[in-house]
């Protein structure tokens, strides 16, 4: 699939016109993907994403807010088990490779580009109770708890915010959940 935005996005406050201007961006997502189903017990997916962010450079106020230039692929291999016992099981790999370019406080000139390259391996595990009365499952994301500087696109919501897609430390989930 592809999708392009064109946005549009107010930088400043109202209250002090010369600060004040409507900044344009865009952001361009690519992805491709492919899931198999050998059997009743396994599946397979594969996955390339590849995004681009590029603000408008005629903006030099933005530009130590944003990065000047953001280009992400992503490409996620996943593998999972399903047993009819009801246990489950998966394996995720996750390579990223990211190109960022920020702008320098110290001189106002734009930094070289920075390429951060990093792979990741997520587990989990789960059992599905009798009946489909629910789930219990525990999930490892980052397994080896692997450091990496990572340019989540979290900057333009403006709000302080943040939901990054890839964390540069294990992280550990639970989940139970009942049906009735």
């Amino acid at each position: 699939g592809v999708l392009r935005q064109d946005n549009d996005v107010p930088f400043g406050q109202l209250a002090q016109p010369e600060s004040y201007e409507v900044v344009s961006s865009q952001d361009n997502f690519y992805n491709a993907y492919l899931y198999w189903l050998p059997s009743h017990n396994w599946a397979f997916s594969a996955s390339l994403l590849y995004e681009t962010f590029e603000p408008d450079q005629s903006c030099a106020m933005c530009l130590y807010f944003y990065p000047a230039e953001l280009k992400t692929l992503s490409l996620p291999l996943n593998v999972q088990y399903f047993d009819p016992s009801g246990f489950f099981a998966g394996l995720g790999i996750v390579y990223v490779n990211q190109k960022i370019q920020v702008l320098d406080p110290g001189s106002s000139t734009l930094s070289p580009t920075r390429n951060e390259n990093f792979t990741l391996i997520n587990i989990g595990l789960g059992y599905r109770l009798p009946k489909r009365w629910g789930v219990v499952a525990l999930q490892v994301d980052n397994m080896f708890d692997k450091k990496f500087h990572y340019q989540d696109d979290n900057f333009q919501t403006g709000d302080g915010t943040s939901n990054p897609l890839f964390t540069p430390e294990r992280t550990v989930f639970g989940r139970f959940v009942l049906n009735f």
